[in-house]
């Protein structure tokens, strides 16, 4: 029917007149090959490119307001992905109480950054409290454990 080099190229349902050429079926099949013309792949592109634009914008601003401390208390929750429940914190000046609550897979602790000062430890599912004494200025809060200060890190304006 077709010759041997052919024959894993084309469809098995597909026939063909047996007077077509080698040259011919190749030309055949080449042809059904050939990529769209630039215009219409870029169109394409341009229409993705909208999509993705218009997926991403138009929402509200996602910066939450800080956390301020309740009861003389600043909750925050080290979660199980890694990450704070909570971004931002506010405290008076003085001493600022923590209270840590470690979800039910993974160790958290609080680390201020700048005085590198560790202020409470959890194992999963306990939940701690420790306190410190802050001066008023910006703070970075954080998980120092091994792996998690890439995500868990947060502000604190102690004002």
């Amino acid at each position: 029917m077709f010759p041997s080099p052919l024959r894993g190229l084309l469809p098995w349902r597909l026939s063909l007149p047996s007077s077509l050429s080698s040259r011919e079926i190749l030309t055949m099949t080449h042809r059904a090959r050939t990529p769209a013309p630039r215009s219409v792949t870029l169109a394409l592109l341009l229409g993705c490119l909208g999509l993705l634009l218009a997926a991403c914008g138009g929402g509200e601003d996602e910066t939450a307001e800080p956390r301020a401390a309740e009861d003389g208390v600043l909750r925050v929750v080290g979660q199980d992905d890694l990450r704070w429940d909570v971004e931002a914190l506010t405290a008076p000046a003085g001493e600022v109480t923590f209270e840590l609550i470690c979800e039910d897979a993974v160790n958290h602790n609080i680390v201020i950054d700048e005085l590198d000062e560790e202020v409470a430890e959890c194992a999963p599912g306990e939940t701690v409290t420790g306190s410190i004494e802050l001066d008023p200025g910006t703070y970075t809060y954080v998980c120092t454990i091994p792996g998690h200060e890439a995500t868990m890190r947060g502000e604190l304006v102690v004002e």
